[in-house]
């Protein structure tokens, strides 16, 4: 329901109707959302009721799903716990009631079990993005960006848990 989801719905309706009259299949969803907002610690000390995270997220699949294939697989990632390492979290910390480094590591972990959680859904699954090498020259609280090497490892384990969750064989080694 944010700013971004008219134009994610638009982008699938723009598919199908630019493959129209071509067999379509769709193989899957590769869903990584969170790192920027896991932080967040306004939406974890007063979640909105009745819908959280989880929820919106999965009332998004099913609507992918339903312009899509009702099939359609999901790998969901988990942020990494490049996120709680102090040199991300302290200089976020203002001194304030909201951030501070507990509520900052509490609205990570928090994002983290609800994405293990969509990823254990039918259809679904999900990988850990847990030890991978983060991009160490940026500035500390920037730091939760990975290096090339991180990214290429993520690939990785975002196709394996893509074939967890379509149930595909993966080919055999070249």
């Amino acid at each position: 329901g944010g700013s971004v989801y008219p134009q994610f719905v638009l982008q699938i309706q723009q598919a199908i109707a630019r493959l129209a009259g071509q067999s379509i299949e769709w193989a899957g969803l590769i869903w990584f959302q969170g790192e920027n907002g896991a932080s967040g610690t306004y939406w974890y000390l007063y979640p909105p009721e009745p819908y959280s995270f989880a929820d919106k997220t999965r009332a998004l699949f099913a609507i992918v799903r339903g312009l899509t294939s009702q099939t359609l697989p999901i790998a969901v990632a988990r942020i990494g716990d490049n996120m709680l390492h102090d040199d991300v979290i302290l200089p976020q910390v203002d001194g304030g009631a909201m951030n501070t480094a507990d509520n900052l590591r509490g609205a990570t972990n928090k994002r983290r079990a609800d994405q293990v959680t969509l990823g254990g859904d039918p259809g679904c699954a999900w990988w850990d993005n847990d030890g991978l090498p983060r991009r160490m020259a940026d500035q500390p609280q920037w730091r939760y960006h990975y290096g090339s090497s991180g990214y290429l490892a993520m690939g990785e384990r975002a196709y394996a848990a893509w074939l967890q969750a379509s149930g595909e064989v993966p080919p055999p080694p070249l």
